[in-house]
């Protein structure tokens, strides 16, 4: 590992968050300080002769681009120096520009980490409901399954109260029966 590579780990699009050190697009530092990454680069027509222009996506601002490398020039690239005061330079200038980039990218991994505790709560409220459902269900169940018990009981006693009218009991002792049941 590089020993300034932990230094560029808060070089990030100011759009889409992506970072600069996983290398999965070219980044541009513009005019107006934003960082962005080339899939967000909104690159306008070029005019004759004039240097290229982009409009940013995150201030709308039309403004002129530089690629973030090595080929920058030296007063650009000094903004992302890991240690500037050890070489004196701009410390304020520099350290200003790192700690607003830094910045915004942390306000985004907060909004990040605050979406995914919601829905880590989101999840468990709804595991917890699928839980009371199913022992709700699984009480039903068992309900009805002692109504059918019940019903077959019922329905033996009404066939049993039936054959003993037929066999000779009396329609009293049906009655009672019945009523017993």
């Amino acid at each position: 590992m590089n020993p300034t590579e932990p230094y560029v780990h808060w070089i990030h699009c100011n759009k889409c968050y992506k970072l600069y050190i996983k290398k999965e697009a070219s980044f541009y530092l513009l005019a107006c300080k934003h960082v962005i990454c080339s899939l967000c680069a909104i690159e306008l027509p070029q005019s004759i002769n004039g240097p290229r222009a982009y409009k940013c996506p995150v201030c709308s601002q039309t403004t002129r681009a530089c690629v973030i490398g090595n080929t920058m020039p030296k007063n650009i690239k000094d903004l992302f120096h890991p240690q500037p005061y050890l070489d004196g330079l701009d410390n304020y200038k520099i350290m200003s520009f790192q700690q607003e980039q830094r910045k915004k990218f942390f306000e985004h991994m907060y909004k990040l980490e605050t979406r995914r505790t919601n829905l880590l709560q989101g999840i468990e409220l709804a595991k917890q409901k699928t839980r009371q459902l199913f022992q709700n269900f699984e009480e039903t169940k068992a309900e009805r399954r002692q109504l059918q018990y019940v019903c077959q009981g019922l329905r033996l006693n009404k066939d049993s109260c039936a054959s003993s009218t037929s066999s000779g009991y009396s329609s009293a002792a049906n009655d009672r029966n019945l009523n017993e049941l």
